[in-house]
């Protein structure tokens, strides 16, 4: 099966686990290649839209994968299962990750939560870490000249500072040439705003000079 990078990614930061929740599988190609490369003893690929749903199941009896991969139909925060158990979260923005982290009733039984967003990902990092979870790894990649990043959280406790929240610890070590792509996009994008509003709002003129100042000391 020819998978996006973006899922090959997500799919390289999935330990070996007995369960694996696909929160937002839309039509179950993660969810059936996790356990088509037995990432996961048992799948639960869940979405909570019709139509993906539907195609979700037809995709999940061609596979012939129906004994370990299991079809929801809702959020999947009321299935009761209390193996330890590594999480997915894909394709959702920062806010619906956060609320369905906050409800998972299954948090003290998830070793591993791996999440895919583009939107308020110094909020995402934030609010995760104060589940008792760290950053164990990170990807920034582009498709169809969006940027994604890949985050995978793990059980523990680390401190982080805001640079590290704002652009990621291991985004910062590895200073991969996707990631440095972005930031200088963004001085670009700073450079465009600026002299666009020029004297008319020197509260925002000087924000954006503090944010350039702290990508270019990136960089």
């Amino acid at each position: 099966m020819k998978l996006s990078n973006r899922l090959e990614v997500i799919l390289s930061f999935i330990k070996p686990c007995e369960v694996l929740f696909d929160v937002g599988a839309d039509h179950g190609l993660l969810s059936i290649e996790a356990a088509r490369r037995n990432l996961a003893k048992e799948v639960y690929a869940i979405e909570n839209a019709k139509g993906p749903y539907d195609r979700l199941v037809q995709n999940i009896a061609k596979s012939g994968l129906k004994e370990r991969v299991r079809a929801i139909y809702g959020s999947g925060l009321e299935i009761d299962d209390d193996r330890k158990k590594s999480v997915v979260i894909a394709g959702l923005g920062t806010d619906k990750i956060v609320d369905i982290v906050k409800k998972a009733y299954y948090l003290d039984s998830l070793d591993y939560l791996i999440v895919d967003s583009h939107t308020n990902l110094k909020t995402l990092r934030e609010e995760v870490t104060k589940f008792n979870f760290y950053i164990l790894d990170e990807c920034v990649l582009q498709e169809a000249k969006i940027y994604y990043e890949i985050i995978l959280f793990a059980k523990g406790n680390k401190r982080y500072d805001e640079l590290d929240m704002s652009y990621g610890p291991i985004n910062l070590k590895k200073r991969s040439d996707i990631f440095l792509k972005k930031l200088q996009e963004r001085v670009d994008e700073i450079d465009h705003i600026l002299v666009k509003i020029g004297d008319e709002d020197n509260k925002k003129s000087n924000a954006l000079i503090e944010e350039k100042e702290r990508i270019l000391n990136i960089l």
